[in-house]
């Protein structure tokens, strides 16, 4: 393996399967930069550039079966809420635990069950964890917009909410 690293902001790492291989992965990560991979060929003193993929892309390959098991259920009932113990019963799943189940959703939440507009949230009963699961069709959240004041409201009266009066 080669890495370069220029002022700690971005990290190139060129890998190699064996030393006469021709050939290597690429990846890219920094703060500026999204993480990425790219498969090259050294060919007549020049890397040529094979396949390239982004983060999203290499989530998607690497996610576990489950997630896009969860999202076809979910896609099909709309909303489902219920404990990942009967989450699992539901999706005929016996080879994961309820605890991996829920932190795997969590762990995908942001990512590609967001990109499927499939809202994740948990929450808590006296006696059980209870996993919510609601396909958002319009790509809203139900919260948006709640906590911002209306204009309207500011200008019921003279005075703001401050007491300074607006112009």
């Amino acid at each position: 393996m080669i890495g370069i690293m220029g002022s700690s902001d971005t990290t190139f790492i060129l890998e190699k399967k064996s030393r006469d291989d021709s050939v290597a992965t690429l990846f890219v990560t920094g703060r500026d930069v999204e993480y990425q991979t790219f498969t090259l060929r050294f060919e007549e003193c020049r890397w040529n550039l094979l396949e390239r993929s982004f983060q999203k892309d290499i989530e998607m390959k690497n996610a576990p079966e489950i997630i896009y098991n969860v999202i076809s259920f979910v896609n099909d009932k709309g909303e489902w809420q219920g404990t990942a113990t009967e989450l699992l019963t539901s999706l005929d799943e016996k080879d994961i635990t309820p605890q991996y189940l829920t932190k795997l959703l969590n762990e995908y939440s942001k990512t590609i069950l967001l990109d499927n507009k499939i809202c994740f949230k948990t929450s808590r009963t006296s006696t059980s964890r209870l996993v919510n699961l609601k396909k958002d069709i319009d790509g809203n959240d139900d919260d948006d917009g709640k906590n911002i004041p209306q204009e309207s409201s500011l200008k019921g009266s003279p005075e703001g909410t401050s007491g300074t009066q607006l112009l």
